[in-house]
């Protein structure tokens, strides 16, 4: 019986084998051999523990030898890949594929008996990357605007880069910031938003710090209580004219929802009708006035010089007569010229137009 025995790193390696003799009787003759680990050396990209390379991937090389002879050489990179290496005594493989940092290659040698050594080298890639990644808004909308009546949003969307993203960050020219959930994809819950046009900026970036930007403008408008000439002419709860009362005045786009006091003026939360209302001034107050008084009678009834009449206050508010005029007739020449009322939109040349027009003389009446 031969028995032969390898040891390398506190491991016994055991292989009995008997042989018997030709003719069949009693037992033969016992050998014991003490089988060594094979050697083996990494000589390429350095005979040092560390290296440091540009490149994505590394050819490895060496040697090996063992007096029973080496079986094969195998490679594995402790950031993920194995291989085995083309040639024994003198080996190599070529192209393997390197991770950004560090990465730990453990290659071993085997020789017959299995009995195994390893050398290890210490590859750090460092990336050169000029390339920027790419970052993309998916939702709430991908036109880079969305409009809302709640004060939070939340948005998401996709990133890439040839190398990896590594992080998301976003910020709101009104104020907050922070990094998102993930890369690809990536979200960000319950941004809080401002009244107005919110400007929400998300950034990706890579390892090499290269950055590219998205942006979306989230305008936050949020849900008006009607205004009480609303909720009492029309009937509705919000600013829309969908009651049964006071029909839409405006029913063309862009002007649909004006509210009544941008017309008329007044004061929307007033308390009823009095403090809703603008009265009129003292020289036409009163009903008793307009019997009894001319003046006040061809005052109320042609509103002729009325824009002339001085300021006055009622119930500790303050008024001018065209806050008054604005009230009864928000189209007359001298509440629009003022800018107020239909001033607002059509204030630039459409007063001197119709000035001129023949609808402002006897003939056009």
């Amino acid at each position: 019986m031969k028995t032969y025995r390898g040891l390398r790193t506190s491991v016994l390696v055991a292989v009995m084998m008997t042989f018997l003799s030709a003719c069949g009787g009693g037992g033969g003759d016992t050998e014991t051999v003490n089988a060594v680990p094979p050697t083996i050396e990494i000589t390429s990209p350095s005979i040092d523990p560390d290296y440091t390379t540009n490149n994505g991937t590394v050819t490895i090389s060496g040697t090996a030898s063992d007096d029973l002879g080496v079986t094969e050489v195998t490679w594995i990179n402790r950031a993920g890949g194995t291989g085995t290496a083309n040639g024994t005594e003198t080996w190599s493989y070529s192209g393997l594929t390197l991770q950004p940092g560090d990465n730990e290659i453990v290659v071993t040698a085997r020789n017959t008996l299995n009995v195994v050594a390893s050398d290890t080298i210490t590859v750090t890639y460092n990336v050169v990357d000029n390339n920027n990644p790419t970052i993309s808004i998916t939702s709430p909308s991908q036109n880079g605007s969305y409009d809302t009546d709640i004060n939070r949003v939340s948005i998401s969307g996709t990133s890439n880069d040839n190398i990896g993203v590594t992080r998301i960050a976003w910020t709101n020219n009104r104020g907050g910031g922070a990094n998102a959930i993930g890369v690809d994809p990536w979200i960000v819950n319950d941004i809080p938003l401002q009244e107005g046009n919110n400007v929400i900026t998300v950034t990706a970036y890579d390892a090499a710090n290269n950055q590219s930007t998205s942006t979306i403008t989230v305008d936050y408008e949020p849900l008006e209580v009607a205004e009480n000439c609303m909720s009492c002419h029309n009937g509705s709860n919000q600013n829309d004219y969908a009651g049964n009362g006071l029909v839409n005045p405006h029913p063309f786009d862009g002007a649909q929802n004006i509210r009544c006091t941008v017309c008329h003026g007044g004061d929307g939360q007033g308390a009823g009708k009095e403090g809703s209302h603008v009265p009129p001034p003292p020289s036409m107050a009163t009903a008793q006035q307009l019997i009894d008084d001319p003046v006040a009678y061809f005052n109320r009834l042609t509103l002729t010089g009325i824009d002339k009449l001085p300021d006055y206050t009622v119930n500790g508010v303050t008024y001018t007569a065209i806050d008054y005029l604005q009230f009864i007739n928000p189209g007359d020449l001298r509440v629009v010229s003022d800018g107020r009322s239909c001033g607002r939109c059509h204030g630039d040349n459409h007063v001197e137009w119709v000035t001129r027009s023949v609808l402002a003389t006897e003939a056009g009446i």
